[in-house]
């Protein structure tokens, strides 16, 4: 990990990125390639409390500062807060009304904010019309806006967690599943989670698969219904484990899906927080997902991810960063229908996701097993 050198007059940079869990996994790249560039920087990272555990241990990020609410209130009051430190270049990631504000109160001669090409983005949704030249991550876009600091496209997302949230995450884990992990933190040292920071013990061999039904946009979920059938056949011709991952909003959705799979298949959905989904992600052999954010921590974690996209296409930015695994996705000439997601299907059809069969993303799963 970088340590700071000694400076008089060292270099100071605040990111800003405020949500959602996708999109700031996703910094993670360019909040590395910035201090190994410049080591001794103070590399400075404004966002939300809710998601703050995803950077909260990052050895590259000097100080976390949060907003305190999401009125604009707050905005100007954190704003307000940070605008003794002088920037020497502020970065806004988000792009948004509240990442606005608070560029505008900041005290700092560089401010860089992200492209997020609006023309081209609604050429291609509204009228089909394809201006990118070829698929570009979100994550070439932020290094895109840092680049006055000559900070080179590298590497992968990651997350890093303290060994005490990873023991806590491993007894909770274990008290749903039954599974036992061999794990020796027990301090205050960050660890990069991924496949090999955690060992199983006991007489465990069957794979663990995780999968998440659920999105924010129904546009973007396969259907409860496919993945039931997926997590049945998994465990009956793999004997797989099966983990249902989501948010407390999902309980009841992914309780039943695990009854509907039956044997095997516990419910995480609500149960876990983001530090504990980590983990257990990282147990992992593969992620089944739709769009989500869960999908990015996947990605994060170096488990195989095997993404099912519908309303939405890689020009967008928001495909699987480096990650192992394979998206799932149909060509149509109504996708894509948006950038975000939406309610429901404009053309009433539901194309992209009703004619993805349980046989293809079951073949796709089998490959990394």
């Amino acid at each position: 990990m970088p340590k700071n050198k000694p400076n008089k007059n060292p270099l100071r940079i605040l990111l800003i990125r405020f949500s959602s869990i996708g999109d700031i996994i996703l910094t993670t790249p360019i909040i590395k390639a910035l201090k190994e560039k410049h080591p001794d920087v103070i590399l400075d990272f404004l966002t939300l409390p809710e998601y703050s555990v995803l950077l909260s241990d990052n050895p590259f990020i000097d100080n976390l500062f949060l907003l305190n609410g999401r009125s604009f209130k707050h905005v100007v009051n954190k704003a307000l807060a940070l605008r003794k430190i002088k920037y020497d270049y502020i970065f806004d990631l988000h792009r948004s009304t509240r990442s606005l504000i608070s560029r505008l109160l900041l005290n700092s001669e560089n401010i860089y904010k992200l492209d997020k090409n609006y023309i081209k983005r609604l050429l291609l949704i509204y009228f089909k019309i394809r201006l990118y030249k070829k698929p570009y991550s979100v994550v070439n876009r932020y290094f895109d806006t840092v680049k006055v600091l000559n900070a080179a496209v590298q590497g992968k997302t990651e997350v890093w967690l303290t060994q005490d949230k990873i023991t806590k995450a491993l007894s909770i884990i274990k008290g749903m599943s039954g599974v036992d992990y061999l794990y020796s933190g027990e301090s205050d040292k960050v660890e990069k989670i991924d496949q090999n920071t955690i060992n199983r013990k006991g007489k465990l061999t069957c794979k663990i698969i995780s999968l998440m039904p659920f999105a924010k946009w129904k546009t973007k979920e396969w259907g409860d219904y496919r993945f039931i059938e997926l997590g049945q056949r998994l465990r009956d011709e793999s004997g797989a484990l099966i983990q249902i991952l989501g948010g407390r909003e999902d309980s009841k959705r992914a309780e039943k899906i695990a009854r509907g799979i039956g044997k095997n298949a516990v419910s995480f959905a609500g149960r876990l927080t983001l530090a504990e989904t980590t983990v257990a992600l990282s147990l992992s052999d593969c992620l089944v997902t739709n769009d989500t954010g869960v999908m990015h921590l996947g990605s994060a974690v170096s488990i195989p991810v095997i993404a099912i996209f519908g309303s939405t296409t890689e020009e967008l930015g928001f495909f699987p960063y480096n990650s192992k695994g394979e998206v799932v996705q149909l060509d149509l000439s109504c996708r894509p229908c948006t950038a975000k997601g939406l309610p429901a299907c404009p053309k009433k059809h539901f194309r992209c996701m009703k004619d993805i069969s349980i046989d293809k993303v079951y073949s796709a799963v089998k490959k990394y097993l």
